[in-house]
Order: structure tokens, then sequence, then C-alpha cells
């Protein structure tokens, strides 16, 4: 594939806090679906996961796969704050930080992307709207 930069947005964890963790039955995916598919993300060139559905921050790696958990901006199950992940995709790199809202009227709420539109120097907010659905098998690991 010609992308600089590979990354997956997705609502269920790969995991929580570790890659070897027992299954949750509720928050991350089951440890062999898990390990099968962080295998595929890093020999597809997947940098970093981008996951919510856990209602904290949370996250950790697999070798060199990042796996991003961000809390919610509605209900909290732990002592974070609600609040939203900014990703900045640049030429050089992918970055992310937390960023916490106060008050939702008072904050810039991000414009879904036409699927056509590339991503390098966007700022995308996790939560927004798929705007291209593609299978884990499209993304050139065979």
């Amino acid at each position: 594939s010609d992308c600089k930069h590979k990354i997956i947005f997705q609502h269920i964890p790969l995991f929580v806090d570790r890659p070897d963790e027992a299954a949750h039955v509720y928050f991350n995916i089951e440890p062999g679906e898990r390990l099968r598919l962080m295998n595929k993300f890093i020999e597809a060139g997947v940098s970093t996961v981008f996951c919510g559905h856990y209602h904290q921050n949370a996250g950790g790696f697999y070798q060199q796969l990042e796996c991003v958990v961000t809390s919610a901006v509605g209900a909290q199950l732990g002592s974070d704050g609600h609040g939203y992940r900014l990703v900045r995709v640049s030429e050089e790199k992918v970055e992310h930080n937390k960023n916490v809202m106060v008050n939702f009227q008072d904050n810039l709420l991000l414009s879904p992307l036409r699927p056509d539109e590339h991503l390098s120097g966007k700022i995308v907010a996790i939560g927004a709207a798929i705007h291209k659905s593609i299978s884990y098998d499209q993304l050139g690991a065979r």
C-alpha cells in the first residue's frame, strides 16, 4: 500500500491494559481473535488502533502496535473526566492527546470528512462518523 500512516478506528478495544489479558466478556476482544487481529495489523503496517467502549482511558502496546482507549463524552466508569481525543495526522507522524470538554457549547465540533478527502494535516475526533468502511482483509496483509 502507498499509505504513509495506517491507523485503525474501532469501537471495542483489542485490550484494555495488556495484550495478554483475559477476556472481559464486555470490554475487550476475545484473546484468540485479539491476537489474530494484532498480528494482522502489524503485518499490514498499522501503527495505532484507536478505540472507545470502556468509558475510561486505557491502552498499551503489543510489540510496536499501540492500542489507545479513550474515555467517554457521556457517562464515566472510572475517574477520568468527560472528553474526547484529538488525532493529528501530518506527513511525518500521527499524534494524539486527551482534551477534556468542560462545556459542550463552548467547544468546536469537527465536521466529518468526505470519503475522498485526504487526512494529512487534518484533525479527526474519535466518535465522528466513519467515512469509508474497509474490511480487515483490505489492509494489505495476506
